[in-house]
């Protein structure tokens, strides 16, 4: 009997899914670029469109900085709180990833491997082919539970997603420090003096004490949001301003989506490669962390939530496997 090799599904992803995959997350991260623009293109408003538009195009132009050679050790450590594996997790992760990238037919030398010191199961995939694992899942995880985690991280790296996240993340950056600078002003002069008050008024009124510091810091927050309209409908209208806005407003529930959907395809991708039973291993022990059963049982944060209730992840992982084993079995050939 002549046996034809499986090939896994989705694991070759070709250049026009991955060309969507990225141009879908930078859309969905396009409320955010465009305010950055704007606070770009501000200074140059008050000497005319022309100066504006040439700031904002200076500033486009500066994405190709993420397309250049980087230091994968720095963003590692810095933005990952991340470490090399000492020479015995070193061991343990090459042999997983090599059986896992010879499973996908990638070259496995081309991904940096880093260990995260935290005491929880977890593991992350970064630009730049960052791969990297808890210390605590490193040391627990049986070899097969490993290359199924670490199946799953390849996953993510092979949908094409990693490049446009850190463009979009790139392009965020002048809002991101604006807020950051803003809203760090307004509590270094303000959140003292609240603080002070807060202490005089313990004795005489202690419940208004303690609500004084939530009330202060929802009246900042309502504040800089009205701050924030004025300032745009300054520099582009208030019609744009309205739609920017609610844009913004539905940005965060439209990212949680699309990475709902990669933690699934990633999923997939794990399940393919033939880690389907260590991955549900893996999501029974993932399920009595406190933080993934509480999103199984509020479904008000699923909208929210990054990853897809464990329940619904096991659920996917079964059916994946059976329609697998079906696949597997349909090329085999029956000829004698």
């Amino acid at each position: 009997m002549k046996v034809v090799r499986y090939r896994p599904r989705g694991v070759a992803v070709d250049g026009r899914r991955r060309l969507v995959a990225g141009l879908t997350t930078l859309l969905v991260s396009l409320p955010t670029i465009a305010l950055s623009g704007v606070i770009i293109g501000a200074p140059g408003v008050f000497f005319g469109p022309w100066p504006a538009a040439i700031l904002v195009a200076i500033w486009l132009l500066t994405g190709v900085v993420v397309t250049l050679p980087f230091d994968e050790s720095a963003v590692s450590r810095l933005g990952l709180r991340g470490r090399r594996p000492d020479l015995t997790e070193e061991t343990k992760l090459a042999d997983a990833w090599t059986e896992v990238t010879e499973a996908a037919g990638v070259d496995g030398s081309s991904y940096s491997l880093w260990v995260q010191d935290a005491e929880e199961l977890n593991a992350f995939a970064a630009p730049g082919r960052v791969v990297g694992i808890t210390g605590w899942a490193l040391a627990r995880l049986e070899p097969r539970q490993l290359a199924a985690v670490l199946a799953h991280e390849l996953g993510h790296h092979l949908s094409g997603r990693q490049g446009a996240r850190m463009l979009a993340a790139w392009y965020s950056l002048p809002r991101e420090l604006s807020a950051r600078a803003l809203r760090w002003s307004v509590y270094a002069t303000v959140m003292p003096l609240i603080g002070w008050l807060s202490d005089q008024l313990r004795d005489s009124a202690p419940d208004f004490a303690c609500r004084l510091r939530e009330l202060t810091e929802l009246i900042l927050m309502v504040t800089f949001f009205g701050a924030v309209v004025f300032g745009l409908t300054f520099v582009v209208g208030l019609p744009a301003t309205i739609g920017l806005g609610v844009l913004i407003a539905i940005e965060p529930f439209a990212e949680a989506a699309m990475s709902r959907r990669g933690e699934s395809e990633a999923d997939a991708v794990a399940v393919d490669l033939g880690y389907g039973v260590a991955l549900r291993d893996v999501m029974w022990q993932w399920m009595f962390q406190e933080d993934s059963v509480l999103l199984d049982y509020h479904p008000m944060l699923h909208s929210l939530a990054s990853h897809p209730p464990i329940s619904a992840r096991m659920a996917a992982i079964e059916s994946r496997m059976g329609e697998t084993e079906e696949q597997a079995e349909d090329q085999l050939d029956p000829g004698l």
